[in-house]
């Protein structure tokens, strides 16, 4: 409030009546109001006083009424500004979120601007020691004092997170001025930080198995039994399930020679076994599935099924697969059973391999052994792969 003095004084020879009155303005006050005598030579003082109940520019009028036949009516003018500085702070609150123990987070920030009239003063910024938390602590904060003019860009405060005990997490920053819209008291406004604590398992859940967050971004720390993490990421998780194998469920068959992998004898006649599929999945780069089988070469007659005499014959096929899988396979004389290497051939999906007399004369009566392998070619983008294995025996 300011109350200041309006002189008036009759310079002429006779009384000057005259009346005052607010014409303009607003937060104004003008007394006396009642109509009043100067005599000749004599002043009075009018009191104006003004209560801004805003910041910024006013403007007001005072409009005497006298007696003076040569200015019957006088306008005085009245300028006034008032400052008043509002501290705004955004975005609020400064919310971390969720933030896996363990981890400290990046910088979040807030911003201090004038949104008043007038000049801002920032005095001090620092945390309220009652309300806030010792994960929560500055990474950036402004030589002060600071003064801020309204519409100029503002300054920056930036706070981060220590996420060192489970649960909710509350700091409060007070930043001192000579704001007259402190958010709490005249000058005192306080800035709210927030963030919630979780576990590993809470903020990184991963489908079919573990995480871990030692290194501060989610990983996957395993998968459960019978899954994969065939394409390295973690978003997918541990998309891969084993092999289904029939009457056993899910297994990784693998790369060995066991009794799961074993498709028996295959004939070339419809006197036995002629053909097996059998499906499986390869879940990793260095993944390989392994089959064998006896392939018989049925040289006794039995009508309508086959002739006397026959050579052998067997071929073998990977029926269905993604692109970059390829199938090998081997075949060695009967008894020498499954592996070797002395003749494996590979081809990708949809190609045959085929054994017959011409490669591996036996003549009549004559078996062999033959090893199958499912794997990734050289290259190959690995994925969580699913294939069917075609093996049948044909009449020559």
């Amino acid at each position: 409030t300011r109350t200041l003095p309006l002189l008036v004084t009759n310079v002429g020879g006779a009384p000057l009546t005259m009346q005052a009155a607010l014409t303009a303005g607003v937060d104004l006050t003008l007394s006396p109001l009642e109509p009043l005598t100067v005599a000749p030579l004599e002043s009075t003082t009018l009191l104006l006083t003004w209560s801004p109940t805003a910041g910024g520019d006013m403007t007001g009028r005072v409009t005497l009424t006298t007696n003076d036949p040569a200015q019957p009516t006088i306008d005085v003018d009245l300028r006034g500004f008032t400052s008043a500085p509002v501290l705004t702070a955004t975005p609020l609150p400064v919310d971390f979120g969720d933030v896996v123990f363990g981890w400290e987070t990046g910088a979040r920030s807030f911003v201090i601007t004038n949104t008043g009239f007038g000049e801002l003063n920032v005095t001090s910024i620092a945390f309220d020691p009652t309300r806030s938390s010792p994960q929560v602590r500055f990474v950036d904060v402004p030589p002060l004092p600071v003064k801020l003019a309204p519409g100029e860009p503002g300054i920056t405060v930036s706070v981060v997170m220590d996420a060192t005990t489970l649960g909710r997490v509350n700091a409060t920053v007070i930043v001192g001025s000579d704001s007259v819209d402190g958010l709490s008291a005249a000058g005192i406004a306080p800035v709210l930080v927030t963030g919630n604590v979780i576990t590993c398992e809470q903020g990184c859940p991963v489908a079919n198995g573990t995480p871990s967050c030692a290194s501060g971004a989610c990983t996957i720390d395993a998968c459960t039994s019978r899954f994969h993490d065939a394409d390295q990421s973690f978003a997918s998780g541990c998309e891969c399930a084993e092999d289904l194998v029939p009457n056993v469920g899910p297994r990784d068959l693998g790369g060995s020679c066991d009794a799961l992998t074993n498709l028996g004898e295959i004939g070339d006649s419809c006197a036995r076994t002629k053909e097996v599929r059998r499906t499986g999945t390869l879940h990793s780069e260095r993944d390989v599935d392994l089959f064998f089988f006896r392939a018989t070469d049925d040289a006794s007659f039995v009508f309508g099924c086959d002739a006397f005499g026959d050579s052998f014959g067997v071929r073998v096929q990977l029926e269905s697969a993604p692109a970059g899988m390829q199938i090998c396979a081997n075949l060695v004389e009967d008894g020498v059973g499954c592996g070797g290497d002395n003749s494996r051939r590979c081809v990708p999906a949809g190609g045959n391999i085929f054994f017959d007399g011409n490669t591996q004369p036996f003549g009549d009566d004559d078996d062999a052994d033959v090893t199958v392998w499912v794997e990734w070619a050289p290259g190959a983008a690995p994925q969580c792969g699913n294939y069917t294995v075609f093996v049948k025996g044909d009449a020559g």
